[in-house]
């Protein structure tokens, strides 16, 4: 295995052809699924070399290589024996590029690529073999399945299972403050409101939508966990900022808008900086505003599934 192992690493070179580059983070990612595997990547520290290595492959430029990557890492978020390979500068490092770089991919399961490759394939059932090993021991729902297979909810899975107090209650606490200090926070926050942002945009499939909302949810879980019995994430959390956007600017309540005095500070010359441009706001204040300005729609897309469910039972 060691051997099959060091194999697949010299396939994670900058200078080979990228095919070259995802079927040996795939090989990588089979060894990960299975507990013998993630010892032995651990044992020499091979697991930090392959983390080293992948920082130089275009991760953001190529979906199949990023599940490979993400799903590897997500094998190890399960166990308290593999749990402190996340806390490591080189894997925070890691999740923050992939978090950062795969926002805009396809919501195709990593399969979707060219029909019949096999290495697409490979990658498509370590990730499934992951996220069975992170979810173990209660199953995965098929439609949250399907969602999971993207990069970004890979890592955010990831994230989820290192910090959580119940598979880790001995290491729980480094991984919190590893993931404050790789910068992840912010980055985790931006990843809901991107995916909020998204579905305020317009109309999307359905697939997207659930994708849209899981994303949502499983980043708002990341933040609450990672706050918890942390004071110092608590107060990274509050003080993420949220880029100025028109559209998120003009969702900003209004008592959230004034400052003491009772002065608009959106804006310059009504406050704000000066300029005439929009101020970042804080998280908590524009995650709050956008809330609410949802939660009539929410209250209807409630209400339009409780109306078929019930036409479906009269039929």
């Amino acid at each position: 295995l060691r051997d099959d192992l060091h194999y697949a690493m010299d396939g994670l070179s900058a200078r080979l052809p990228p095919a070259a580059q995802r079927a040996a983070m795939a090989d990588v990612a089979d060894i990960a699924a299975t507990q013998r595997g993630r010892a032995v990547l651990r044992s020499e520290g091979d697991i930090i070399r392959v983390l080293v290595a992948a920082r130089s492959l275009p991760l953001a430029r190529d979906a199949l290589l990023a599940a490979a990557l993400a799903a590897t890492l997500l094998a190890f978020s399960r166990h308290a024996a593999d749990q402190p390979v996340l806390a490591s500068r080189d894997a925070t490092a890691v999740l923050l590029q992939l978090l950062q770089g795969n926002r805009s991919a396809s919501t195709d399961k990593p399969a979707a690529g060219k029909k019949g490759d096999p290495v697409a394939a490979q990658i498509a059932e370590a990730v499934e073999k992951a996220i069975k090993v992170a979810s173990a021991p209660k199953p995965v729902p098929a439609e949250q399945s399907a969602h999971m297979c993207h990069p970004t909810c890979l890592t955010l899975l990831t994230l989820a299972g290192m910090m959580d107090p119940h598979r880790a209650p001995a290491t729980g606490d480094a991984a919190k403050e590893a993931v404050r200090q790789g910068n992840l926070l912010p980055a985790v926050a931006h990843m809901a409101v991107a995916a909020l942002e998204d579905l305020d945009a317009g109309p999307c499939s359905p697939a997207e939508a659930d994708r849209l909302q899981w994303t949502v949810h499983t980043a708002m879980t990341v933040l609450e966990t990672a706050a918890f019995a942390m004071p110092a994430n608590e107060a990274a959390i509050l003080a993420i900022t949220v880029p100025a956007t028109s559209h998120s600017a003009a969702t900003a309540t209004r008592d959230d808008a004034l400052d003491e005095e009772g002065r608009d500070v959106r804006h310059g010359g009504k406050g704000g900086n000066g300029n005439g441009h929009p101020q970042p706001q804080l998280f908590p204040h524009w995650l709050t505003a956008r809330l609410a300005a949802q939660l009539p729609s929410i209250a209807a897309s409630q209400q339009s599934k409780v109306t078929r469910r019930d036409k479906t039972l009269r039929s």
